[in-house]
């Protein structure tokens, strides 16, 4: 008995230090983060308006409709079933968006506020996973790393789905490297791992497979952990691929599967396919013109390469590639987890963000997408060199190394600092066009009820109307509406038009 009442009061003192860690990383993350409006064409106003008509009871629909949807038949339709999204993301903004109480402008801050809350939940168990580790001067310079990062402070300020994929696969990660590989011993922690990977393709179709690649790597997909992961990605995924069945005839349908590989080249230069009415899915251009993909993809590998150090300074690549390289052998410690300096972990990830950059090479030539796997890669790399720096320096306390290690963050970001210009750019461009906004907004509320064809989702949705991306092409613009009949006589707002 005497036992009993310390147990609680341990755990209180564990949540109070969460919530209190999370408190302080938000504050900080947004002190050097003011609030900036989202660009007039975001993704978040196309999740923001599914979230609403989930409130209202419609389902899955969403008021801004890309040209190219409109050439299957089952799409044909303003508001238009969901294709081009998954539905995790939306689900969650149905929370801001209530309550906002049909004020968009706070729907937008309330967006941000909870892709704040979803990184620094990721900041919190990051610190709990370095503690674990028995590395927890570690956690210093990877806050330092999570608060410097531009395209963090990007997905995080414009409320973007990387938020929720990058919280999802840094808790799968963490959970997966904290036993060892093969542990296949608890059905509970295989369910847990399956619903979280499912969560992932819930939020990201086109990280699906990440997920089941560390699954293979960690050796869990065996025993009785290996069945109830499975089962529990099949459960999770059913009722969305359900709907998806009934809907298109394809359970993992999503419109982009016709479009990316086609984006920006030569024939479809920048987003030119979403705007036509020629689908076409990767495997035909493949067939069809390979040299066009091959093309992309070297062209997409350069990109990257070229970029790499605004994703993870240059500095931590290095330090990354020479804790991955084949030292001594590594040992499980007598609780089963991995030692610290076990380089295993950092190789998966690694090889994962050379996969991701692969696959992004062949489709979209985009940054930020690669900003899920920062977190988890982050932390691992200022894992080992704790891990090192522990080895060399055993009888120094554990402050002295955190001080030495966000020291070397520090001289890191001032020798190469993370800097992306394009974001940079894309701050400033929202915040001239919203009095263009302000404007189209004001004259799309004096039209007749209906669908709009439209330039700008910001537009649609501060606005409440639902519409079709303005094709750039007029004789597509004809053919849609010859296509549509409720578009036949749609009135168009363009932001550089409007009074």
């Amino acid at each position: 008995m005497s036992g009993a009442g310390p147990q609680p009061a341990r755990g209180a003192v564990r949540l109070l230090t969460v919530f209190a860690a999370a408190a302080v990383f938000a504050a900080a993350w947004g002190a050097l983060n003011p609030p900036a409006p989202p660009g007039p064409d975001a993704d978040l106003y196309d999740d923001l308006a599914v979230a609403r008509h989930l409130l209202r009871g419609d389902g899955f629909l969403s008021d801004t409709v890309y040209p190219l949807s409109l050439a299957f038949p089952f799409a044909r339709d303003v508001p238009q079933p969901l294709v081009h999204r998954q539905p995790a993301w939306p689900l969650l903004l149905t929370v801001p968006v209530a309550a906002a109480r049909d004020d968009p402008e706070e729907a937008v801050e309330g967006a941000r506020l909870l892709a704040l809350l979803l990184l620094s939940l990721a900041a919190t168990a990051g610190l709990a996973a370095a503690s674990r580790c028995g590395l927890g001067e570690a956690a210093l310079p990877w806050l330092l790393l999570l608060l410097a990062s531009p395209l963090l402070a990007m997905t995080t300020g414009w409320a973007q789905v990387e938020a929720p994929a990058g919280l999802a696969l840094s808790l799968l990660w963490w959970r997966l490297r904290e036993s060892p590989p093969g542990d296949a011993a608890s059905w509970r922690r295989g369910a847990v791992d399956g619903a979280l990977a499912a969560c992932v393709a819930l939020v990201r179709l086109d990280l699906c497979w990440v997920p089941w690649l560390w699954l293979v790597g960690r050796r869990r997909l065996i025993g009785r952990a290996g069945v109830a992961c499975a089962v529990a990605w099949t459960l999770t995924l059913v009722p969305w691929g359900a709907r998806n069945l009934a809907l298109t005839g394809n359970p993992a349908f999503t419109l982009q599967a016709y479009a990316e590989h086609l984006k920006e080249t030569p024939a479809w230069p920048g987003y030119s396919i979403y705007q036509s009415l020629s689908p076409e899915p990767f495997w035909q251009t493949l067939a069809r013109d390979p040299a066009l993909i091959a093309t992309k993809t070297l062209a997409g590998l350069n990109w990257f390469a070229a970029r790499l150090g605004r994703w993870l300074p240059w500095p931590l690549w290095l330090a990354a590639l020479l804790l991955i390289l084949p030292r001594r052998v590594r040992r499980y410690g007598p609780t089963g987890a991995p030692a610290a300096n076990d380089a295993a972990p950092l190789r998966l990830l690694v090889l994962t963000s050379a996969l991701l950059i692969v696959q992004y090479s062949a489709l979209s030539h985009t940054l930020r997408y690669l900003t899920v796997l920062l977190p988890a890669l982050g932390l691992e790399v200022w894992l080992g060199l704790a891990a090192w720096l522990k080895e060399r320096r055993p009888s120094w306390p554990t402050g002295a190394r955190a001080l030495v290690l966000a020291l070397w963050m520090a001289v890191v970001q001032l020798v190469a600092p993370a800097h992306v210009q394009g974001w940079e750019d894309a701050r400033r461009d929202a915040v001239r066009a919203q009095a263009d906004v302000a404007r189209a907004v004001a004259l799309a509320r004096t039209l007749p009820p209906g669908p709009l064809f439209a330039d700008s989702s910001a537009v649609l949705w501060r606005a409440g109307r639902a519409g079709v991306w303005l094709p750039s092409d007029p004789a597509v613009e004809a053919q849609v509406r010859a296509r549509v009949p409720r578009l036949a006589a749609a009135p168009t707002v363009r932001l550089r038009d409007a009074p």
